[in-house]
C-alpha cells in the first residue's frame, strides 16, 4: 500500500508478524500521493492512489491467509499541520464498523489494531466490561470464487482537539462474514481502553485518506486475473483444522 498523505497502512500477519502479500488494483490506478518514510525526506510521486468521491483513496488486493489473526498497521510518517494535533482511524469490514482509535501525534506516530470492542452478550450478557475480539480470516470452504472475499476499510480524519468520554458500545451481532470473523476473546475492564469525542477537520463524508484493502484467497486471485499471471506467493497456506492457537488464544471456527 503506498504512503498516501503521509500515512501508512498495511494489513499485517499476527502468525508471522508480517505483511500481508498485497497487489494492484484498479482503484489504485490514477492520482498522485505522498511517498515517504519521514517528514524529513522529499517527496516522491507514487500512482497507486486517487481521488475517490473527492477524497484521497489508495486501493489493494490482498492474498487472505485461512484461519490468520490480522491486525491493521499504522504509521504517521509526515505530520499534518496544525491545528490538526490528532489523528483518527475508522477501521471497517464489508461495510460494518468494527474499530476506531486515536493518536495524539506529539506522542505517537506508529501502531497497530488488532482488537474491536462491544457491549457483553452471551456468556458475558449482564456484566461490566468490554467484550474483546480480535480479527481472524475463515479456514478454506467450499466457496465459489464469486462470493470469496470482500473489503476491509480504514478511514483516516484529523482532528484538532478530543475529549475522554464514556463508552458507547453496541452489541456483537452475528452476520454473514465474507471470509473474516471476530472471535471473541474475554471480557476486559473497562479501564483498561480510553474513549474519546473528537473535534475534527475533516468532514465524515470525506475522510483526509482512505485506505481499502479488497481480500480474496490467493488461488481465486489468480483464478479471475485480478494478479498478474505467473505471481507466486511466498507463503505456504496454513493447513486448515477445527481452531488455531495464537499468541491470543485459542481461536475455535466451529459453528461459525
Amino acid at each position: 500500500m503506498p504512503v498516501l498523505r503521509g500515512i501508512e497502512i498495511t494489513l499485517v500477519n499476527q502468525l508471522e508478524k508480517r505483511p500481508l502479500e498485497e497487489y494492484p488494483h484498479p482503484e489504485g490506478s490514477l492520482g498522485q500521493v505522498l511517498r515517504g518514510p519521514s517528514p524529513n525526506r522529499g517527496t516522491e510521486v507514487s500512482s497507486s492512489a486517487h481521488q475517490h468521491e473527492g477524497y484521497p483513496m489508495a486501493s489493494v488486493y490482498v492474498a487472505s491467509i485461512p484461519e490468520t489473526p490480522f491486525a491493521v498497521k499504522y504509521r504517521v510518517c509526515q505530520v499534518p499541520p496544525e491545528p490538526a494535533r490528532y489523528m483518527l482511524f475508522n477501521l471497517s469490514m464489508n461495510s460494518r464498523d468494527m474499530a476506531a482509535w486515536s493518536i495524539d501525534t506529539s506522542v505517537q506516530l506508529e501502531g497497530r489494531a488488532a482488537r474491536s470492542f462491544w457491549m457483553p452478550s452471551g456468556q458475558h450478557e449482564g456484566e461490566i466490561g468490554l467484550d474483546e475480539r480480535t480479527f481472524v480470516f475463515l479456514p478454506s470452504r467450499d466457496t465459489s470464487v464469486a462470493e470469496d472475499g470482500g473489503l476491509i476499510e480504514v478511514k483516516v480524519f484529523r482532528a484538532s482537539e478530543r475529549r475522554p468520554r464514556s463508552p458507547e458500545l453496541s452489541e456483537f451481532q452475528y452476520r454473514n462474514n465474507y471470509g473474516v470473523f471476530a472471535p471473541r476473546m474475554g471480557l476486559l475492564e473497562v479501564t483498561e481502553h480510553k474513549y474519546y469525542e473528537h473535534i475534527l477537520i475533516d468532514p465524515r463524508d470525506a475522510p483526509y485518506a482512505t485506505f481499502r484493502f479488497h481480500y480474496r484467497a490467493m488461488q481465486n486471485l489468480r483464478d479471475l486475473h485480478l494478479i498478474p499471471s505467473g505471481v507466486q506467493s511466498e507463503r505456504e497456506p496454513i493447513p486448515a483444522s477445527s481452531g488455531i492457537s495464537t499468541t491470543f488464544g485459542e481461536v475455535d471456527f466451529r459453528g461459525v
